[in-house]
């Protein structure tokens, strides 16, 4: 299969529009795609999957299944009256589930030999019938096949491309990691470890090895100035200078000096001193674990009293060059060892490896903060302990305004011109040209991003509060943290006029509705309870097609370049820097314009914001029409709930369905905490 088609590969037919009336142009444009259409199909294969990149896919679905295996089974030996034997037991027959699917792929039926094989492996007839009714609930389930959605990130994780051969064989390769997880009963039930030698030796290894670095860097120290002076005086260069007496190493630190305790010591300090929000704590908590990993496995060091530069420089390494650069993705990651972690790292390919020089300066500044504040909290740390020498320098050779495309009033005319905003075809086909017109995230927040300049998360994740209309005869966007999201920087809190456009096209009226329905979200169309990822996100891969229609020139827009569009056409307008300032939220440039003024008032920066170009014309405010899940306050139906958090969304609900369990929630399952009532 082409590998262009390979999005497309479960559909009969895929159909294109010509964009055009006139029967002639369509003809050329025909001619053209066949043309394409035959230069495609007669390419040359993509390139398959090689061993390296199969062992690394099952690598990665093996460790990701021992590790859930592990913490279900941590779970289940608390539990009064825990059998042991009956768990193993479950296992192992989940596991021929798998190795049914293993070798004869999603269809897999139990076949007499599969039965005689099964009841020769110990289990009964009543158990073999478990195994065919689980076949049976994972494909009405629609579990089985695996969702391209999951195997997809394996496939990228190993730089292949995703065709149709190499994503049939991420499938053999997940059933297969699945088969080995379940059936590594031993090590979750009978603590048969077969790595424990192996990880004590290493410690201790690391432990003799520090002792006697200690020692050696203790018993020859470099000659001081005094002792070559004497020397020099005496005329007599042949004597070396004589070496002081060896002293002893530094006495232990009197405070604790755990970094991950430290680590959580100054989350808390940073959360009351409202420094930190979660998002921030929570990377800085992995940092510091990765961290104490790190220096106790590959420095053999116990505590930040006994951390020296080189450990230090040498975990800085570990970022730059010997960690797989989607580090923490997978919650595996953090029970893995560091040497797992590096071996993972070498499968990949070289782009892949090491963390970008921004991330890697975010980890720098977490851990100047916790040596600071062991500092302060009296441990004793070597004085010449520093980030600053390893922090990663801009090597951009281009200005910053060149680093995004910016949309332009002609390419958002185009934009506003396609069937999300004119028609379409329905709800499920927003960019198939139709008369349908849905008031919903994919409608309002384009505009909200070309008349505001906002940031995609600042108007995806509003709240109906955050739109004031009872304060001034001039509507306004409140931007400020908020139960959904937080704001990129303090500067970003700020109000943003509604442009007349927006308010035209029944904006208000949308709000209001969304009002009365009770929702705690402006837009919750683009919330989903079974996924924590931003709102933006979401919005953004409906949104993205759009902006790639509206590129004639190639020049490849994304969201961001609404934002710079805004700005450049401020600035076009002969607005002044500190006016745009106020507008997007930026920090102001001198003492006077950041310490000494308030911002413009509504009615002056509403005077900017009509300055923007209308390029929404020709669309006429039809009669609101949410989308038919909005109204009936069902959850969205791409939500895919976990057996967990179904049942957390089931218990803030009130109400319970069996039928739903693995399934996609009814309607009656919606979050009360969503809707902000019964």
């Amino acid at each position: 299969m082409p590998k262009a088609f390979v999005a497309c590969w479960n559909r009969a037919h895929i159909f294109i529009s010509l964009r055009t009336f006139c029967p002639r142009r369509a003809g050329s444009l025909a001619a053209q795609l066949d043309a394409f259409l035959d230069e495609l199909t007669t390419m040359p294969d993509a390139r398959l999957l090689t061993q390296p990149q199969l062992d690394g896919m099952l690598r990665e679905v093996l460790m990701r299944h021992l590790a859930k295996l592990d913490r279900v089974a941590a779970v289940a030996k608390v539990e009064r009256g825990f059998d042991r034997g009956q768990a193993e037991r479950d296992d192992r027959r989940t596991a021929w589930v798998y190795r049914l699917l293993e070798s004869k792929g999603p269809s897999a039926q139990v076949s007499d030999d599969d039965r005689e094989a099964i009841l020769a492996d110990g289990f009964t007839g009543k158990e073999v019938e478990f195994i065919a009714e689980h076949l049976c609930r994972l494909r009405d389930g629609d579990t089985v096949p695996t969702k391209p959605h999951i195997l997809r990130p394996l496939l990228e994780a190993q730089d292949a491309e995703p065709t149709a051969a190499n994503l049939a064989q991420a499938q053999q390769i997940y059933f297969r990691g699945m088969r080995l997880a379940l059936e590594q009963t031993a090590t979750r039930y009978r603590a048969e470890r077969y790595d424990d030698d192996a990880l004590v030796a290493g410690l201790i290894r690391a432990e003799v090895d520090r002792r006697v670095a200690d020692v050696s860097a203790a018993a020859i120290p470099e000659p001081t100035r005094d002792s070559c002076n004497a020397n020099a005086i005496a005329g007599d260069s042949s004597v070396p200078p004589k070496a002081p007496a060896p002293t002893a190493p530094s006495a232990p630190s009197p405070v604790y000096d755990g970094i991950v305790k430290l680590g959580e010591m100054l989350g808390r300090q940073r959360d009351k001193e409202r420094a930190w929000d979660k998002k921030t704590a929570k990377q800085a908590a992995r940092l510091y674990a990765l961290f104490q990993r790190f220096v106790t496995e590959e420095c053999g060091v116990a505590g930040l009293s006994s951390l020296r530069q080189p450990h230090l420089a040498k975990f800085v390494n570990f970022l730059q060059f010997e960690v797989y650069r989607h580090y923490g993705k997978s919650v595996a990651d953090e029970a893995r060892t560091i040497a797992e972690l590096r071996k993972i790292a070498e499968g990949k390919s070289t782009h892949q490896r090491g963390v970008q020089p921004p991330t890697l300066n975010r980890h720098l500044t977490f851990l100047n903060q916790l040596i600071d504040y062991a500092r302060g909290q009296g441990v004793r740390l070597d004085p010449d302990l520093s980030t600053a020498r390893l922090r990663a320098r801009n090597t951009k050779d281009d200005r910053a305004r060149n680093a995004r495309v910016t949309l332009k009033p002609a390419a958002a005319a185009r934009m506003f011109a396609l069937p999300p905003f004119t028609g379409c075809r329905s709800w499920k086909e927003p960019l198939e040209a139709g008369e349908e017109v849905f008031h919903r995230a994919l409608y309002f927040v384009p505009m909200l991003l070309f008349y505001g300049g906002g940031r995609r998360e600042e108007f995806c994740g509003l709240s109906p509060e955050d739109v004031i209309v009872d304060n001034g005869p001039i509507p306004y966007i409140h931007l400020a943290p908020n139960t959904i999201r937080r704001l990129k920087n303090p500067q970003s809190r700020r109000n943003v006029p509604l442009h007349p456009e927006v308010v035209r096209l029944r904006f208000l009226d949308y709000v209001d509705e969304i009002k009365k329905l009770g929702y705690r979200r402006l837009f919750p169309d683009l919330y989903s309870p079974s996924s924590k990822s931003p709102m933006g996100d979401r919005f953004y891969r409906e949104f993205k097609p759009m902006l790639s229609a509206a590129d004639t020139d190639e020049k490849g827009f994304v969201i961001h370049s609404m934002r710079r569009g805004f700005g450049d056409v401020l600035k076009q307008q002969m607005t002044t820097e500190e006016q745009r300032r106020d507008l997007l939220g930026h920090v102001g440039a001198t003492e006077t314009s950041e310490r000494y003024c308030d911002a413009y008032v509504i009615e002056t920066l509403s005077a900017f914001i009509r300055k923007i170009p209308v390029v929404t014309e020709r669309l006429t405010p039809n009669p609101l029409r949410l989308l038919p899940w909005v109204l009936n306050g069902d959850p969205a139906p791409f939500s895919r709930l976990t057996r967990g958090n179904l049942s957390s969304a089931l218990a803030r609900s009130g109400s319970a369905s069996k039928s739903a369990r693995g399934k996609r929630v009814s309607s009656s399952t919606r979050s009360k905490s969503e809707r902000g009532g019964p």
